[in-house]
């Protein structure tokens, strides 16, 4: 296992995992929003329109980056420009006195982190190989979970002021990015004259692939984001029990990746994958009528289907994407993510309005469903490789 390829270039590589979960979760959820209102007077519309303009030119121009990364075989190189912009604007960031300045230079903060993503997941080809593909990728998104939690947990303690965790968290950015720089050796690809966007777009399979991936990662970016709440309302746990749930599902989704990435590798990605799309649905139809009793069971259900998700979903994209464009379709799998991250919680928060916590919960079933009847769509060279 690893032998081609060695262990060296894929805990590089997934060190930038670990590097980019402590990033999203000091920065985009704790630190900036709230030196943004407490400290120098902001909303949270100010937050809210910059942090959505900022996705929404990263989805435009991380497929024009991407492209240009495809064609020149400059994946590597353009990913360490990226994080280091982005480093360098959150330093600069913690210089920021107003208001202004602190929402321009967070956009840019933002339109470079998100360039970052894309460019980094498209390495996975360089350190893996189709035989160990979904372990590679379990085994980043194992020691992202880990990151994000240590960094929050430790940032939070140790900082002494909103300011301060900017240049920190800057620094362990570049820090655990720099071994993906150093010791991931980018793999070679046939040159071509350019990367279609068109050819892209007319390729059915990946664009029912992208589409069926949009109703999938809505479910886990509602769970994401609306976990806390609904363990609040429904249940009335405390502010500790609903950490103790969330880190609990944190340690069950770093634990199960490798395991979730060896079972695909073994018995085929597609067929996993495929599995995820009941499996949600499942467990959302469930989820509302679990006593309190079964209050854990909640945090490790969706542990394992969030880790299932981000494990299987990055070999599946390198599955139906020629070599050569792979960063720019991953570029297109972006845009699919963050559409699914407005939609799924705005149904969600409209749903509860009408029909309470139990009932909008039980509707995202809907979501899962939709995606796989989309998946198996796509055309049989999806069931018949693997």
């Amino acid at each position: 296992m690893f032998k081609k390829n060695g262990i060296l270039p894929l805990i590089s590589w997934a060190s930038f995992d670990f590097a980019e979960t402590i990033f999203s979760a000091n920065i985009l959820s704790v630190f900036f929003p709230l030196w943004l209102t407490n400290v120098l007077g902001g909303r949270p519309y100010h937050y809210s329109i910059t942090y959505s303009s900022s996705l929404l030119i990263s989805i435009v121009s991380a497929i024009l980056v991407a492209r240009y990364a495809d064609r020149h075989g400059r994946r590597k190189s353009i990913f360490m420009i990226t994080v280091s912009l982005s480093a360098l604007s959150l330093l600069m960031l913690s210089t920021s006195n107003t208001l202004i300045t602190a929402l321009a230079v967070f956009f840019l903060v933002n339109l470079f982190y998100q360039q970052s993503l894309v460019l980094y997941n498209s390495l996975l080809l360089s350190v893996s190989r189709e035989e160990d593909r979904a372990l590679s990728s379990g085994v980043g998104v194992s020691i992202g979970y880990i990151g994000g939690a240590s960094g929050l947990y430790l940032i939070s303690r140790f900082s002494s002021s909103e300011t301060s965790a900017f240049v920190v968290v800057a620094l362990l950015f570049i820090l655990f990015s720099l071994p993906t720089g150093i010791f991931v050796k980018e793999r070679p690809v046939l040159a071509i004259s350019g990367v279609s966007l068109k050819g892209i777009i007319k390729d059915r399979q990946f664009i029912l692939f992208v589409l069926a991936c949009l109703f999938l990662t809505e479910a886990a970016h509602t769970i994401i984001i609306f976990m806390s709440v609904y363990l609040d309302k429904v249940y009335g746990l405390t502010r500790q029990g609903i950490v103790a749930i969330i880190v609990t599902s944190a340690i069950i989704a770093a634990l199960a990746s490798p395991l979730i990435g060896g079972l695909s590798d073994g018995i085929g990605v597609k067929r996993v994958f495929n599995l995820l799309f009941p499996l949600w649905a499942i467990a959302f139809l469930l989820v509302p009528l679990l006593p309190e009793t079964f209050i854990y069971l909640i945090g490790i259900v969706f542990g394992v289907l969030l880790a299932s998700v981000w494990t299987t979903i990055r070999p599946m994209l390198i599955i139906l994407s020629p070599e050569e464009e792979t960063a720019t379709r991953f570029a297109f799998l972006s845009l699919s993510e963050r559409t699914a991250a407005v939609i799924g919680p705005l149904w969600w928060g409209l749903m509860v309005e009408f029909t309470g916590y139990r009932l909008s919960t039980l509707s995202l079933a809907i979501f899962p469903l939709i995606g796989w009847l989309i998946f198996r769509a796509c055309s049989t060279r999806l069931y018949t490789e693997g």
